[in-house]
């Protein structure tokens, strides 16, 4: 073997070094595709009179689902709601509504993602809290991981923004 055949092997060795060593490009945004599926409830935050609190408690529950064919539910509920004594929802005391009504919020409709601006935007059909019927809203949002966290530009509380974060179940 010559020392000029060993050139054409070199030149190809360092081209294959050249193209693994430099980083493949990435994309930070995340796509309707990424936040498809499950997700389990973590915990929803917001600042109620200068306090940050957990809205649904330390031990909230909940269910999102985000479908490939856009449509979306979310359930949240504080654990630990009373049960109601007249064994009837339609019959509950006024403390027993109340009580489920702050410890509850549930909406449902079609969602889509803006991966430039990394906004989850909900389109918000129906909703606990009626005033959220028909409304679109626009949540900033990252993912790492199976991590989900979005901001509420306006709680449920009246009071600030939120922060809501769910685990991806498998």
């Amino acid at each position: 073997m010559k020392s000029g055949d060993l050139v054409p092997l070199s030149i190809f060795a360092v081209a294959a070094f050249t193209a693994f060593a430099l980083p493949f490009p990435t994309s930070d945004a995340a796509s309707r595709n990424d936040l498809t599926g499950s997700w389990e409830f973590v915990s929803n935050t917001a600042n109620l009179d200068g306090n940050r609190v957990e809205l649904f408690g330390p031990a909230g529950k909940g269910l999102m689902m985000l479908g490939a064919d856009g449509r979306y539910t979310i359930v949240i509920v504080r654990s630990g709601l009373p049960k109601f004594a007249s064994e009837n929802r339609m019959n509950g005391t006024a403390e027993e509504n109340k009580a489920v009504v702050g410890g509850s919020n549930a909406h449902f409709g079609t969602f889509e993602v803006d991966e430039a601006a990394s906004l989850l935007i909900f389109h918000i059909e129906g909703a606990t809290f009626p005033n959220w019927d028909r409304a679109e809203q626009r949540r900033s949002f990252s993912l790492d991981g199976d991590v989900l966290k979005y901001v509420i530009p306006t709680s449920t509380t009246g009071s600030g923004q939120g922060e809501v974060i769910w685990k991806r179940l498998r």
